[in-house]
């Protein structure tokens, strides 16, 4: 995976998913510090950038919807 220039990029995350990723990770990763979950994200992101369109997983772009329908409801989201 390459690195390129970075851009700050905010958005909001429940802290209990927070908590779990973060759990998650220093069981897998020892010694894993709050960068290991950006990292995460960032991995994540990228494997999904780069996965074919016809690859990437119904049930997760469902997923999406679903959570962009809940999250749009409650608070007011900017277009991309």
């Amino acid at each position: 995976m390459e690195t390129n220039k970075m851009d700050l990029f905010n958005f909001y995350l429940d802290h209990e998913t927070k908590e779990l990723c973060i759990m998650k990770l220093q069981e897998l990763i020892p010694g894993a510090t709050k960068g290991t979950l950006s990292a995460l994200i960032r991995t994540l992101l990228w494997q999904f950038a780069h996965t074919d369109t016809k690859d990437v997983n119904p049930t997760l772009i469902e997923a999406v919807k679903l959570n962009y329908i809940v999250s749009k409801n409650r608070n007011k989201r900017s277009s991309l």
